[in-house]
């Protein structure tokens, strides 16, 4: 590769660290960290005087989760994903939900951030909003996704689970940050299936400590339900428990999707950095900065709006519609969890 090439790269490579944050200076600082260099090192490399060692490409693009592929491989039909759990398998809840903190944390700090969620189930935030669901859906992903030792032939005793509290700085973040960005969600009536599912599989195969206690995770669910059709009317996110927003508040806006069953996919804009998170066994999931799939990925989520009926503000009966029917699926699932026990007394 000549030298005109290769400061090419680097310019490109370096275009795309300065986007991540709003304040050039703090990435001068970072490089300058990365590569133990002074100031003046730095803007040499910037400017393209001086090239980065193979070293110093290393360290910026595992600091900054960047490949190499896209400035080298000409094919746009190649994309690079990042698997944050790959080399680092999730051996307790914590490693989870800390990164999931992280990255939530770096969201909510870039002010001009766009947040599209198209979802065949329950965003994990809503989740995070009930310690019980909280508890419940962690169980569920120890005993199945993750298999962690201890939780595969263990039962499910929301008394017992005080391990959690030291989750509670990461879930309360996630959650608090949440609040703070605005976004758009495409739900469908089948929203809670899974989760109901797992409720009615749990009890069935005898994993609920106290059975009785499904029916206290499906009040959850329909205080969660009416809570986020409460956002839904005042176009506005708030604290679960609070009657309404206030001026802070995020604009929340939420469509109807029957046209595309989708998995879990969310799609961040902004303009210092563009990502697409898919749910990859779930909770698990993969991220990618390719621009063309951003860009496809937002094209796609726009053609599903155009086929999805507004539930927000002024829909009232579209509203009114999605949330009755996710009502049903609860009491149905009721009807059959009462039947059950009352069969197995």
């Amino acid at each position: 590769m000549d030298k005109t090439k290769a400061i090419e790269i680097q310019k490109k490579l370096l275009e795309l660290v300065f986007k991540s944050s709003e304040r050039r200076q703090d990435i001068i600082d970072v490089l300058g960290e990365l590569f133990h260099v002074g100031r003046a090192n730095i803007y040499k490399k910037v400017r393209g005087d001086t090239l980065l060692s193979l070293p110093e490409i290393i360290a910026v693009m595992q600091r900054f989760h960047i490949s190499f592929d896209q400035f080298v491989i000409d094919s746009k039909t190649n994309v690079e994903f990042f698997f944050p759990y790959l080399n680092n398998p999730i051996k307790r809840f914590v490693d989870y939900v800390a990164p999931l903190h992280k990255i939530v944390e770096e969201f909510a700090l870039l002010p001009d951030i766009e947040i599209y969620y198209a979802t065949a189930e329950l965003p994990f935030f809503y989740y995070y909003m009930s310690k019980p669901i909280t508890a419940f859906k962690l169980y569920s992903y120890a005993h199945t996704t993750w298999q962690l030792p201890g939780y595969i032939d263990r039962k499910y005793n929301a008394e017992e689970f005080t391990e959690f509290v030291h989750l509670d700085p990461y879930i309360d973040g996630v959650i608090h940050n949440y609040y703070k960005m605005p976004n758009t969600e495409l739900w469908n009536i089948n929203i809670l299936n899974n989760t109901l599912n797992q409720i009615k599989t749990f009890l069935r195969s005898g994993l609920f400590e106290k059975p009785e206690y499904s029916l206290v995770l499906l009040d959850e669910l329909r205080k969660l339900m009416k809570h986020v059709c409460s956002m839904a009317k005042h176009g506005k996110k708030f604290v679960l428990n609070k009657t309404e927003p206030n001026d802070h508040s995020a604009d929340f806006v939420l469509y109807h999707n029957e046209i595309a069953h989708t998995n879990n996919t969310l799609l961040v804009l902004s303009k210092h950095m563009n990502a697409v998170f898919t749910a990859f066994d779930n909770p698990n999931f993969i991220i990618s900065r390719n621009p063309a799939l951003v860009e496809h990925t937002f094209n796609w989520m726009k053609s599903i709006k155009q086929h999805s009926q507004p539930v927000t503000k002024d829909a009232r009966n579209n509203r009114l519609y999605l949330f009755d029917q996710i009502e049903k699926r609860i009491l149905w699932t009721e009807e059959d969890i009462k039947a059950y026990l009352a069969k197995n007394r």
